[in-house]
């Protein structure tokens, strides 16, 4: 069913200036750590640590950091959402 006339759909992909409004690309680094290496770290910005078999927060929030780990708990990717 499409959208009627003078209608658009909500956009929910990320612009360019919010792809990064998390400072996830300063946090690369930390890829392949442990997420233990996190915890002892202040940020400014809400982060949201997404384990297997768990979902990423359904909101996007550009200033969320989202970070990744893998059944060991070792961090395999760091984004914004």
């Amino acid at each position: 069913m499409g959208l009627a006339p003078g209608l658009v759909a909500a956009q929910t992909a990320m612009t360019l200036d919010e792809a990064d409004a998390c400072g996830a690309s300063g946090m690369q680094r930390f890829v392949g750590n442990p997420e233990k290496a996190l915890h002892r770290m202040k940020f400014a910005q809400p982060v949201a640590v997404v384990h297997p078999g768990s979902a990423p927060p359904a909101n996007l929030l550009p200033i969320r950091m989202l970070v990744y780990v893998d059944d060991a708990g070792i961090i395999t990717r760091i984004t914004c959402g």
